[in-house]
């Protein structure tokens, strides 16, 4: 079934009459997912990511039923807002919001999707699910170029695990990534970095020492893996 819907594909919808209860889904997307379709799907938004129910319509047509409502209280969506939704493998979907005036929301996170996207977001605070750090050399050289996630960070939000995560940077545009852990078996030692795809994804954002970025991670519930939103804050002067 993945094959009749590959990693990248993208459909978008405006919201209209009676979205906050449930989002019908283009012909394409239901003529792709004839064959069989998911019960449910993950949608990963700024705040977080929402497991939502797939249900079929007396018409036959497909829509985001239970949960949807969730995704749109949590993200904050309005009438005439239009989202942007990417397949990322395993029915998981990332979500880029838009406003009545064709641009990107930029949303304020919201401190109840802790189960998802966790709380207290960028306060330094150990059960915070996002850093922010200062660009280093070593973060951009030509050879060999990695982030290095505060250890205490990598701890407190259990990262000490090799897996494949994906950047999404404050266009929407993802790449695919590595997170590794490094410093061995002995766990007070342990931390973990961003490899592989981040020299990509830092030429791409002309990333350069002294810029200072938050890393937002937000966990897949399905599985042990991660998206991880990078934004470029302005420093106050």
């Amino acid at each position: 079934m993945e094959h009749n819907l590959p990693i990248g594909w993208r459909f978008f919808k405006i919201m209209g009459w009676g979205f906050h209860t449930s989002l019908d889904l283009p012909p394409i997307m239901c003529k792709k997912l004839k064959e069989k379709k998911p019960e449910e799907v993950v949608l990963i938004g700024q705040n977080g990511s929402f497991k939502v129910k797939i249900q079929e319509r007396k018409d036959q047509k497909l829509c985001f039923t239970k949960g949807w409502d969730d995704f749109v209280g949590q993200n904050g969506i309005a009438f005439k807002d239009f989202a942007v939704f990417e397949h990322m493998g395993s029915f998981h979907f990332s979500v880029i919001l838009f406003d009545r005036t064709c641009c990107q929301k930029d949303l304020h996170p919201n401190p109840e999707t802790s189960h998802e996207g966790g709380k207290n977001l960028c306060t330094g605070q150990e059960n915070s699910s996002c850093f922010t750090t200062t660009i280093k050399a070593y973060n951009v050289r030509r050879g060999g170029p990695f982030m290095y996630i505060p250890k205490k960070f990598s701890l407190s939000n259990n990262l000490l695990k090799s897996t494949n995560i994906t950047l999404r940077g404050p266009c929407g545009k993802t790449w695919p990534a590595k997170l590794k852990s490094r410093g061995g078996k002995v766990k007070s030692k342990s931390y973990a970095c961003i490899l592989d795809g981040w020299k990509e994804f830092a030429m791409y954002y002309h990333l350069k020492v002294r810029d200072v970025c938050s890393f937002r991670f937000i966990r897949l519930p399905t599985s042990y893996s991660f998206m991880v939103d990078v934004k470029k804050i302005l420093p106050v002067n």
